[in-house]
Parts: structure tokens; sequence; C-alpha cells
């Protein structure tokens, strides 16, 4: 590695760690560190028009639908992999779903071959979607096979799905 290599990696390391230090960091008079934990379930709208007409990008109405920590874990998790976004889900079987949620009959996912063989088994014969295998060792091969025709790539990580 030269030394500018070198140089560029201790920065592109510094980066992730000042993304990791500042998640959470808000500013709302209180100027905490870290983000504080909230265990609200319900949050509180000033008007009946308010909650009728709610924008969840704007803020929160119910923890199951969005919650300040979980937007900020995936926030943080989307710049750290300079990703648009992030989705954090509470199980396998919610990440499942979430997949589904944006795939179609006949669509086609690649995986690596140590998925869970019940995620790809359900998936193809309940909903039509199929599955090419990947071995995780050549980033070209993963390339190649979803330049095909591929509309998603899943990976289990630490017994999480990542789905990129």
């Amino acid at each position: 590695m030269s030394q500018e290599e070198k140089k560029q990696d201790a920065k592109d390391q510094l980066a992730f760690a000042t993304i990791a230090a500042e998640a959470g960091s808000i500013k709302d008079g209180a100027n905490p560190v870290s983000q504080p934990i909230y265990l609200s379930a319900c949050y509180r709208h000033p008007s009946l028009d308010q909650a009728i007409n709610f924008d969840r990008l704007k803020g929160f109405t119910y923890s199951r639908v969005e919650a300040p920590n979980r937007k900020v874990a995936e926030e943080t998790i989307a710049k750290m992999e300079e990703g648009y976004q992030a989705f954090a889900v509470a199980s396998g079987m919610a990440a499942v779903q979430l997949v589904l949620s944006v795939l179609k009959s006949g669509d086609e996912v690649v995986s690596l071959d140590d998925l869970y063989g019940g995620d790809f088994r359900h998936l193809e014969s309940h909903f039509g979607i199929a599955f090419k295998q990947w071995n995780g060792q050549k980033v070209e091969d993963l390339v190649s096979e979803f330049k095909n025709i591929s509309n998603a790539i899943q990976v289990n990580i630490i017994k999480h799905i990542l789905v990129l």
C-alpha cells in the first residue's frame, strides 16, 4: 500500500469513527452528547387535525411505525455504509417481509449459499421469487450474477439480514 493510500485509509477510518461517535447527536436545547433513549410507545399531537394528517417524516406517532431511537440507528447505518437508506427490524421474519414488500412474483434474488433454506424455499414456492446462490468469495462473481436480471442481493450477517 502506497503512502497516499495509507493516508486515505486512515482518513476513511476517521470519518467512519466520527460518524459512529456523532450518532444521534441532536440539538434540542438540552444539548445531549448522544441520543437519549425514548421509552415512549405513543407520541402526542398538538391537534386532532395534525393527528389525522400526520406525516411520519416530520414526527412520531406510534413506536411500531417510527421511533426516535430506531430512526437514529437507521440514519447512522446508512451514513456508515455510504448508503441512501437503512432499515432496522426486530426479527428475521420482519426482514423477510421487508424483502417481500419490494419484490414480486418472477423477481430474482442473489443470496449467499448459506442462506437459511427455509427462507428461499418459502419464497420460491409461495411467492415465485427465484434465488441464485453466491459463495461469497469473489465480488466479480456477485456483480456478474446481479447484472443478468436480479432484483436484490440478500446477505445473512451474524443472523441478521442485510438487503442491498
